[in-house]
């Protein structure tokens, strides 16, 4: 009995530690679903979808091409031919049609269905690698717009709060307990805010505008935190840009491989039927002949090699784009990182300057402190809240493409 809830205990532990990173996962991506609704509408209005269905519609009916023509390479002749002789009474005339075919039996052309197949996938990366850019801007242009409308909410309350301070500092100047000339700086310092709160305003409505261009049917969501679920062999495993290398490389390879076959023969069938009224023949007759077509160009070797060079080109470019892409993902987990670390220090900072600014503001209106260090401290505190909502959105932006890209499903 001890040993079957010991197995139990494990299958539970095991399941465990299956299912939470799922649960990441799946919380992950619910909580970015606004997004990618978002970036598929997009999509729809870009009319990627059919860009890319109309890419593998052009490489399949390229592959059934050229695979009939391996075995249905028809050519049709025809001749008239009129003869006068001295030696004959009349002229005659001989109307000549010849049918030929030449067929692939070697598998000599074989090499250009894999090659038009992989042109296809490469197509299709080079699609998937303007989706993933696509994402991208449009991830920065709603996190732009979303720190916007937090940054015009904080400045919007500063403004509400400063406002009424300074309508009681008005009453106060005009009954002499309270210097004119700080209300009056206080008031112009104001006036300067409200100019700031009328440039964010109308920048977050072009803003909006331009959003509404790529989803016009959308709400712009709204960012919430999201867990992170980055792995760094799946971002290489899903970057579109290095995967086009890769077939790419494998692409001209294949080229090189069908061009060193070039002296393999096609063999050639054929028949043909000749109208002849020349009076000396044996009237009509036909023809049916077969033979093999051999090509031994000197150049053949050659051309291989080169292409031979340029594959192993484009492999070794390879190795420089894994590298930068591993450097956007390290840029990327950094950015994730420092914001989070910034987040949690601020925090603190948060709370002590708030304290700091509340206790300023009783200390001037009491005349403890004057109009520069009351400014001073609520500069400080808006600088860091500032901070604190600058680093809260870049974490949500790292993490937004951080597992989209390591997911792969804005290719899908």
């Amino acid at each position: 009995m001890t040993d079957i809830r010991n197995f139990k205990l494990c299958k539970v532990k095991a399941m465990k530690r299956h299912f939470i990173p799922i649960l990441i996962v799946s919380l992950s991506l619910n909580a970015a679903e606004p997004v990618l609704d978002f970036y598929r509408s997009a999509l729809q209005t870009l009319k990627s979808g059919q860009t890319k269905a109309l890419e593998t519609r052009r490489g399949e009916s390229s592959i059934s091409a050229e695979k009939t023509n391996r075995f249905s390479n028809l050519s049709l002749d025809a001749t008239y031919t009129y003869t006068k002789a001295d030696q004959l009474s009349g002229p005659f005339n001989m109307t000549t049609f010849a049918l030929s075919d030449s067929l692939d039996l070697f598998g000599k052309r074989t090499y250009t269905i894999e090659t038009l197949r992989l042109e296809t996938l490469g197509n299709q990366r080079l699609i998937d690698a303007r989706k993933q850019t696509l994402y991208i801007s449009l991830i920065d242009m709603i996190t732009a717009y979303r720190k916007g409308k937090a940054l015009y909410g904080l400045h919007q309350s500063l403004y509400t709060q400063q406002n009424e301070i300074l309508g009681h500092l008005k009453t106060a100047a005009a009954s002499g307990n309270f210097p004119r000339m700080d209300a009056e700086r206080f008031s112009n310092a104001l006036a300067l805010l409200l100019v700031q709160l009328t440039k964010e305003k109308n920048a977050l409505a072009a803003m909006r505008e331009q959003l509404m261009l790529y989803a016009p049917q959308q709400r712009i969501p709204s960012l919430d935190e999201v867990a992170l679920n980055a792995d760094q062999n799946a971002f290489i495993a899903h970057e579109p840009t290095l995967q086009y290398t890769v077939l790419h490389s494998r692409q001209i390879a294949e080229q090189a491989s069908g061009v060193s076959k070039g002296w393999v023969p096609d063999v050639v069938v054929g028949a043909a039927y000749q109208f002849n009224n020349d009076p000396t023949s044996y009237g009509d007759n036909y023809a049916l002949n077969a033979g093999i077509h051999m090509g031994f160009g000197g150049g053949i070797a050659k051309q291989a090699e080169s292409l031979r060079v340029t594959a192993l080109q484009t492999s070794l470019r390879s190795v420089q784009q894994t590298i930068e892409v591993k450097q956007r993902y390290i840029a990327l987990r950094n950015a994730f990182e420092t914001a989070e670390q910034l987040i949690e220090s601020l925090q603190e900072a948060e709370v002590r300057a708030d304290k700091t600014a509340d206790a300023m503001q009783k200390a001037y209106l009491r005349h403890f402190v004057d109009f520069n260090a009351y400014l001073q401290t609520i500069q400080n505190l808006l600088a860091i809240k500032e901070q604190a909502i600058d680093a809260r959105f870049q974490k949500i932006r790292s993490a937004l493409i951080l597992n989209a890209l390591c997911s792969g499903v804005i290719y899908e």
